[in-house]
């Protein structure tokens, strides 16, 4: 009878996959960031501090972003961005811009008696294009790691160290973002519910997709 014998690590002994499997494509830090940005910026805008996200935020972005703020709180309103999941994200360096899909829930709720007067509870499939400048010229090269302790910083967009709490201010996303430009929410749910329909089949969606399933379920 013919034994078959069974590959081993010539270190530890362990044993070895019988096939190789084939290697995945390294997942692009770019994108990483980007979507560690757009959470970022939606957290920043609920709690009305904008204070995390200015390293990459363009001037005139900032003071719209900040213009809504104040005017939220004049008129006693919170602005909530909650239940967000990034999905897709389309680069176009060439022309300086980038295409995002995410899925959030948006509304404004009186602060005192809590009631919601506009936007809705329920998350929904939104799309934003960020239009994008050259980093500033006083801007450090986007670093991997923290620059008091050396941990790895992954793709952490707030900068503040996981190990030694670090918060520089540095530019992580490598560009200014001069503009936001918001689709029809309207629009992008007709779009993404007939998309969906390819998708229904496919096992292994991602976070995003499976979002999207649970918003257009109903």
């Amino acid at each position: 009878m013919a034994v078959r014998h069974v590959p081993r690590c010539v270190y530890c002994g362990a044993a070895l996959p019988a096939e190789t499997m084939p290697p995945q494509a390294a997942a692009d830090p770019m994108l990483d960031r980007v979507r560690s940005c757009f959470a970022l910026l939606a957290r920043c805008r609920t709690a009305g501090d904008l204070g995390p996200a200015m390293p990459w935020l363009g001037p005139a972005v900032a003071e719209e972003l900040q213009d809504e703020i104040d005017s939220n709180r004049r008129s006693e309103v919170r602005h909530v961005i909650e239940h967000v999941t990034v999905g897709d994200v389309t680069m176009a360096l060439d022309v300086g811009a980038m295409r995002i899909d995410a899925v959030y829930a948006e509304y404004w709720q009186d602060i005192r008696s809590h009631m919601i007067v506009r936007g809705f509870r329920r998350a929904r499939p939104h799309r934003e294009t960020w239009r994008l400048a050259p980093g500033r010229g006083g801007d450090e090269a986007v670093r991997d790691r923290c620059n008091g302790c050396g941990a790895d910083l992954g793709a952490r967009i707030d900068v503040k160290c996981p190990y030694c709490g670090l918060v520089p201010s540095i530019n992580r996303l490598g560009f200014v973002v001069s503009g936001i430009e918001r689709e029809d929410p309207a629009a992008i749910y007709e779009e993404w519910k007939h998309k969906l329909a390819s998708f229904e089949n496919r096992s292994g969606l991602d976070d995003f997709l499976e979002a999207l399933r649970m918003v257009l379920r109903d």
